[in-house]
């Protein structure tokens, strides 16, 4: 599978203005390991990456898949180690930009490393999110679905800060260290459903409860994210969840990547 990962980073100018401030981005060729890979394949693919050299920026990098990696979908692996390789890719430019103290960095996305846990004023902010999850409040045996929780919510409006039961399996322990929270960006006519216009966001919090002063970071975090929701990108399909700087970031990104015509032309070069 050949994949282009890439990264920005855009910032709020002290006049409003946005602009970008770091970018980075790898050409990838992930591969599965030996087997199945014949040795005459992974030649050829050594001899690809050697012709390639010099003559594209990004160069081609080659990434081969761990056996944990690999699953019984082969398909889905390679993508999965693609998703690996952008959100490594996302944690380095994270950890190289410079920021005033103050400054937050919203990630486009939910958390889904521990290496981002470790990066401080940083949020993960999700335009979509799991229907699963039920809640509870205060040990109410009336737990909430989140149809039932979010639906009623009006514009500006948030929920209590959750964190995932300690009762769940071992496979996510990521998300124990993780606060969460929605917020309703867009409320009213034009929304297709009654999630639409919410996001999830996440922040690293140890522990079960916040202090007064943690409450008030989620609240001026919050309030920060209602006010970048201008200006509005309709007729984007996911418009109701878009905060600005992201979506600008996402068009910095887009605009900046190979066409795929090109890239099938460097593999049958």
């Amino acid at each position: 599978m050949i994949a282009e990962a890439a990264s920005a980073v855009v910032s709020r100018d002290s006049r409003g203005t946005i602009n970008p401030s770091a970018f980075k981005r790898h050409l990838c060729l992930i591969t599965p390991g030996s087997p199945p890979l014949s040795d005459d394949t992974w030649a050829d693919i050594q001899n690809l990456r050697e012709s390639l050299n010099g003559s594209v920026s990004p160069k081609l990098e080659v990434f081969t898949l761990a056996k944990a990696e690999e699953k019984r979908d082969l398909r889905n692996s390679l993508a999965g180690k693609a998703r690996s390789i952008m959100h490594d890719l996302e944690h380095e430019l994270a950890s190289e930009v410079k920021r005033d103290p103050g400054d937050w960095l919203v990630i486009d996305g939910a958390i889904r490393k521990e290496l981002f846990l470790h990066l401080p004023d940083t949020i993960g902010l999700a335009k979509s999110f799991s229907r699963r999850p039920v809640f509870s409040i205060d040990g109410s045996k009336n737990a909430k679905d989140v149809v039932t929780l979010l639906g009623p919510m009006k514009q500006g409006d948030r929920t209590l800060v959750f964190k995932q039961d300690v009762a769940i399996e071992e496979s996510e322990p990521i998300k124990r260290s993780i606060a969460f929270w929605y917020l309703r960006l867009r409320s009213g006519t034009g929304l297709e459903n009654p999630l639409q216009g919410i996001v999830k966001v996440e922040m690293h919090h140890e522990g079960e409860e916040l202090t007064q002063d943690q409450t008030e970071v989620v609240n001026t975090v919050s309030r920060a994210l209602l006010a970048e929701r201008y200006v509005s990108p309709y007729p984007v399909p996911r418009w109701p969840a878009h905060i600005y700087p992201i979506y600008t970031a996402e068009n910095y990104i887009k605009a900046s990547m190979f066409p795929p015509i090109y890239i099938r032309g460097l593999l049958s070069s």
